[in-house]
């Protein structure tokens, strides 16, 4: 990918998840959920449109994971269940490209309780975090998206679905735009 000046006319779609823990299928103890999750339309180079939901845990949310996220058990009450919210996130993706940062990570959740309602997230992506490690990795210490975006001066509140579905459209516009 040496040219990212064809992406400025296409439609993207950001996807960020909050999860209870690393993975869809832990090799031991309860399955890891979506508790969150955050998207950000891009179409014409601009962000038109977002999508942001909780979703109902059947399990106790980690303490080090509402640490991390601020995300309580009382916040998910009332919230629609994980199959419901993904049929939504699909249709807000209506097959557009998506975006992330280390987005196989939430591909991994996505595809993994989507494939329960036959729903997959199968189409092209770009991921920030490669982007950043092919154009920008000489000049910044690590490639974590909060400081991808302190490079790109993009603030935002770290761990909540939304404010990184949005920083990380912002980031990647810059790419877009920069590289």
């Amino acid at each position: 990918m040496k040219d990212l000046s064809f992406l400025k006319d296409n439609t993207f779609v950001v996807v960020d998840i909050e999860t209870t823990g690393l993975s869809p299928t832990p090799k031991s103890g309860e399955p890891c959920r979506i508790i969150e999750i955050g998207a950000v339309k891009i179409e014409n180079g601009k962000i038109t449109k977002t999508y942001s939901t909780f979703c109902s845990c059947p399990t106790h949310i980690p303490y080090y994971i509402t640490e991390i996220t601020g995300i309580t058990d009382k916040d998910l009450v009332g919230a629609p269940c994980v199959k419901d919210s993904l049929i939504k996130l699909n249709d807000f993706c209506n097959n557009s490209f998506l975006i992330g940062h280390n987005l196989r990570f939430d591909l991994s959740f996505l595809n993994h309780y989507g494939k329960e309602i036959g729903i997959e997230f199968n189409q092209k992506y770009y991921d920030t975090l490669t982007l950043a490690r092919k154009y920008i990795i000489d000049k910044v210490p690590n490639c974590k998206l909060g400081t991808i975006a302190d490079y790109f001066g993009v603030k935002f509140r770290h761990h909540r679905a939304l404010d990184d579905a949005i920083a990380t459209a912002e980031i990647f516009l810059k790419f877009v735009t920069e590289f």
